[in-house]
């Protein structure tokens, strides 16, 4: 009886510890700003929206990633938040050739 009865109370103590891996933390990804004095060839938001993307088709399985903060409570919440300092076009030639 006892050996019958050891799968079924393994599965019972391990129920909670599967339903809080299920709860993943979350990533919010921000909109980078523009520092003063530089320009940006890019819409940022546009950006904003492609690395959110970007980053569930590589991290979704670990993290909920949203771009803003979600309105009900939940566990850990990251945030991403960046600036964008400078920016160099770099050779016309080789980025067309490139690219």
């Amino acid at each position: 009886m006892m050996k019958r009865m050891l799968p079924i109370l393994m599965f019972v103590a391990l129920l909670p510890f599967a339903a809080s891996a299920a709860d993943n933390p979350v990533l919010v990804f921000h909109a980078f700003t523009m520092a003063s004095g530089t320009t940006w060839p890019y819409d940022l938001k546009q950006m904003q929206t492609e690395a959110v993307g970007e980053l569930q088709a590589k991290f979704g399985k670990k993290f909920d990633i949203v771009a803003e903060v979600p309105s009900q409570p939940h566990g850990k919440i990251y945030t991403l938040d960046g600036e964008v300092t400078g920016w160099r076009p770099g050779n016309r030639l080789e980025r067309n050739t490139v690219g």
